[in-house]
């Protein structure tokens, strides 16, 4: 009886040590696995590029009304590029109607003022907003 429950624990062991080596050869394949690729789904984000023109006159901001057709106020947008790319801009945006067009408002505040001297000034930014048809040529925003 005793030869029979030690064949068994050794039995139960063998097959511990088996399922270990199962899960550690596993979790170095799934390492050295290619990554797997998923289809990206296009959500409607776009570049806009603002220039001189929709700079305050204090030039320490951008504001610009892009038409987009939508008021949804569930907006994203980011920075994409400048050539005065400082650390410390904040950008915003928000849904505005302006001059009988929706659409959305999009600031960016600068800690300093962007140079006088930069008259090529460019500020790229991505971005969404839900519901938007278009994005359309962005216009310094004057409103609130």
């Amino acid at each position: 009886m005793l030869k029979t429950r030690l064949k068994y624990l050794g039995f139960l062991t063998g097959c511990a040590v088996a399922v270990a080596a199962v899960i550690i050869a596993t979790r170095g394949a799934t390492a050295q696995s290619p990554p797997v690729t998923l289809p990206a789904y296009p959500i409607g984000a776009a570049r806009v590029e603002f220039t001189d023109a929709q700079l305050t006159s204090n030039r320490f901001a951008v504001r610009a009304f892009v038409p987009t057709g939508s008021l949804n106020l569930n907006c994203l947008t980011t920075l994409a590029e400048s050539n005065f790319a400082i650390p410390g801009i904040s950008v915003f945006c928000a849904p505005r109607s302006f001059n009988g067009q929706n659409g959305i408002l999009i600031s960016a505040f600068f800690p300093q003022p962007v140079p006088g001297e930069l008259t090529d000034f460019v500020l790229v930014v991505t971005v969404y907003q839900e519901g938007a048809r278009q994005y359309g040529t962005p216009v310094f925003f004057s409103g609130d």
